[in-house]
């Protein structure tokens, strides 16, 4: 199921449903249905045992819940465990520094601060960039330097985490990777990988996966200098172009390879993660308005992955589907049992044309989604503005004007009412999008069953 949403994406799990957030709106994912929500404050940043962090995403501090004692900090939470959170700061030089404090606001250590990945285990936390990854206890004891080697790998980064494991492209033989293990605090092997790591997860049970130019390998260490091939790509990746997620649920790896940067060729892979001979690799591979982006994972029960609108900035989407059902172009449905129509309409403005969507759905949540689906889709094709990202415009004639009718749907709550009149004007207001073939001022109007008068029997 395709969830489409404004602005950039948080995650988290309440109760049994999927929360998608963003700054400007929200969907609540389960039993296969999808709800708008209003948008919220704040957004998780962090969740273990016994203490909450949550970022405002307008100013204001991170505020930390922690054995029933809130406390709060300025300072721009990167990460952490069950035991410390490390905190990007500004030192009395005005110099980037990684700050780690116990839950309860005692500072640990102050740390140089590298831009790049990082990872954080109880005993240990890896801080990496192109050229160097340092580890340091959580009290800021120097465990291990090593210098990276990132020539060769394109853009795959050099350093990788999976569970307590750090994967890191070190100088030395090109496409080979020393494996620290975080909880023994020493290297335990050396890895051979085709060009380089593109993708790494964890399983349950201490197995990694881990993907390369070549294909899916699972790595275990009980033998760590070694990969077991899972799958074979078709051909072999390009580390210069390929951006990649790979996550797992109960039932198979998904490796969702974006080719060529967001330009034209996505493919999602399901690799069984035990052999079957009745559960072959599925794939899927789509160029059409949607690419992918950075998050994609398992949670809530379902697998996740974002998306966003080649043509328009900030219009994105989540395709939503359970373990084990089949990858196919049905992902990218946003609901059964909808109709949905899009037709021009006479302007009162020579040769130019304004938009009607009829959207007939029982749910007025669901309908008003599928319309701003398709608004956004219109927006894309008709509109100028630095959120626009066409090159060509390939409807000039377009008015500005967009006449939505929503029927069937029950009498909608303020939230529902107000929802395509806020899209529109985010994207006009906030994008700056105005017709591009015209002056006029970008508009909705908005028409509900529920508000026409019903007429009597026999009158």
């Amino acid at each position: 199921m395709l969830v489409n949403i404004i602005g950039s994406f948080t995650f988290e799990q309440r109760d049994d449903a999927l929360f998608v957030g963003t700054e400007e709106s929200a969907a609540l994912v389960a039993d296969g249905q999808a709800r708008l929500a209003p948008p919220e404050p704040t957004f998780l940043a962090f969740k273990g045992p016994g203490v909450t962090a949550h970022v405002p995403y307008g100013d204001g501090p991170t505020v930390i819940h922690h054995a029933s004692r809130p406390w709060s900090s300025n300072d721009c939470l990167l990460g952490g465990t069950d035991l410390y959170g490390v905190w990007l700061a500004d030192d009395a030089d005005g110099k980037s520094v990684s700050i780690v404090r116990d839950w309860s606001n005692n500072v640990l250590a102050t740390l140089p601060y590298l831009v790049g990945p990082r990872h954080f285990a109880s005993q240990a936390m890896v801080q990496a960039d192109d050229n160097t990854a340092l580890v340091h206890s959580p009290k800021g004891e120097l465990i291990a330097d090593f210098s990276l080697q990132a020539q060769g790998a394109g853009i795959q980064s050099p350093a990788h985490f999976a569970g307590s494991r750090a994967f890191l492209r070190t100088h030395g033989e090109a496409s080979a990777c020393q494996v620290f293990d975080l909880h023994r605090l020493a290297v335990i092997a050396t890895l051979r990988v085709a060009v380089a790591i593109f993708g790494i997860c964890a399983l349950p049970d201490g197995r990694i996966l881990l993907a390369d130019a070549d294909g899916l390998h699972q790595w275990d260490s009980a033998s760590p200098d070694t990969l077991h091939t899972l799958h074979d790509f078709d051909s072999a990746l390009d580390a210069g172009e390929v951006q990649m997620l790979l996550w797992h649920d109960p039932h198979h790896a998904y490796v969702s390879i974006d080719h060529d940067h967001a330009r034209d060729r996505h493919s999602l892979l399901a690799v069984p993660l035990a052999a079957s001979p009745g559960d072959p690799v599925q794939s899927l591979h789509w160029s059409s308005a949607w690419a992918t982006t950075i998050h994609g994972g398992f949670l809530a029960g379902q697998n996740f992955l974002s998306l966003k609108r080649k043509t328009l900035l900030a219009d994105n989407a989540v395709l939503v589907w359970t373990p084990g059902q089949p990858l196919s172009a049905d992902l990218f449905q946003p609901a059964d049992h909808a109709t949905v129509e899009v037709e021009s309409i006479r302007s009162t403005a020579k040769g130019k044309h304004g938009y009607r969507v009829r959207v007939e759905d029982g749910d007025a949540n669901r309908a008003v989604r599928l319309a701003a689906l398709e608004l956004g889709r219109l927006l894309g094709e008709t509109c100028k503005g630095p959120y626009v990202q066409v090159d060509e415009v390939a409807d000039r004639q377009f008015d500005g004007a967009f006449q939505v009718d929503i029927v069937g749907a029950g009498v909608p709550s303020d939230f529902e009412r107000g929802f395509l009149p806020a899209y529109l004007d985010y994207f006009r207001d906030e994008g700056s999008l105005q017709p591009a073939g015209s002056k006029a001022r970008l508009s909705v109007a908005v028409t509900w069953a529920s508000d026409r008068p019903t007429q009597a029997p026999g009158i």
